[in-house]
């Protein structure tokens, strides 16, 4: 059974690939630079919770795989901030689960950083929206 620690780590490698390929199929540049910084934090988190995850079993979790592209920016921006939203409730009950306060760090900086891009995927559907 996948940890709720090995959950994460496998959705921010996820996500940190599919904002990159949604940075490389946008053409705007001031969104480029949104989708850059998403996919950034995205890439912290991973690590964050990588090397919690070594600290506490002596190893990395492995084997995780690329996702399959997406088809259509539109599905997927509004797929991206569904699970932004989600993945902020998610962390903030492992904030809460985690004893001590250097073990939940990484986690209610990753809910912070989530509930952020759903800001900031909220106004890039609401550009591409008025642009189509």
């Amino acid at each position: 059974m996948m940890s709720d620690l090995e959950k994460a780590i496998r959705d921010e490698y996820q996500a940190y690939y599919l904002y990159r390929q949604l940075e490389k199929e946008t053409d705007d540049r001031r969104w480029k630079e949104v989708v850059s910084h998403i996919y950034e934090d995205e890439k912290a988190h991973y690590e964050m919770f990588q090397q919690l995850y070594f600290l506490q079993n002596g190893r990395y979790v492995t084997g995780i795989e690329k996702p399959k592209p997406f088809t259509s920016i539109r599905e997927f921006l509004f797929t991206a901030w569904e699970d932004e939203l989600e993945a902020a409730d998610f962390y903030k009950t492992l904030v809460l689960r985690y004893a001590t306060p250097k073990q939940a760090t990484p986690f209610w900086i990753a809910m912070h950083d989530e509930m952020e891009h759903a800001i900031r995927l909220q106004g890039y559907i609401h550009w591409y929206d008025e642009r189509s």
